[in-house]
């Protein structure tokens, strides 16, 4: 009876133990929502003149975002613009914080390859000299420093901001 006894306690603790373990695994909503925006999402926006296809990957964390503007009077020649980086939630808010950018981008960093944001602040710093001003500073800060937006995701719809993106 004993034995019987210390088995079934057993069990119950294991059970007990088991069932706090799957509880306290669940995710937060703030953690769906994250796991909800990782895959690919396009955007694509034509007039009679171009073509802009916007693609963001985000996964676990992290995110590229390729901006290609075709012409339509010279298709074969698109331009092509990508940033990656960092990323985090926060509710319904996005911050993306570059870490790199492909190039050839500017001046001495002209090879078809991922340049680190303070690698690309240095070339403009090297470029600019001793006109290099508070305000270029700022001015650069503003265009590769975090940068936090509205995001919802419904099933295959992002939105990031105002703009509305299908996963592919």
């Amino acid at each position: 009876m004993m034995k019987k006894t210390i088995i079934l306690l057993t069990l119950m603790a294991v059970a007990l133990a088991a069932g706090m373990l799957f509880v306290s695994c669940k995710q937060s909503p703030e953690e769906e929502q994250r796991k909800a925006l990782d895959g690919t999402w396009v955007n694509i926006e034509e007039t009679s003149y171009d073509k802009i296809e916007t693609t963001y990957t985000f996964n676990n964390g992290n995110y590229e975002v390729q901006h290609q503007w075709t012409s339509k009077t010279s298709p074969s020649s698109p331009s092509i613009f990508k940033i990656k980086g960092t990323c985090t939630t926060s509710g319904s808010l996005l911050t993306m914080v570059p870490t790199h950018e492909w190039g050839p981008i500017y001046g001495s960093l002209n090879e078809e390859k991922w340049y680190s944001i303070s690698e690309i602040k240095q070339a403009y710093k090297d470029n600019f000299g001793s006109s290099w001003t508070a305000e270029y500073e700022k001015s650069f800060e503003e265009e590769y420093g975090p940068q936090t937006t509205a995001f919802s995701v419904s099933g295959s719809t992002l939105y990031i901001g105002d703009e509305k993106y299908t996963k592919k």
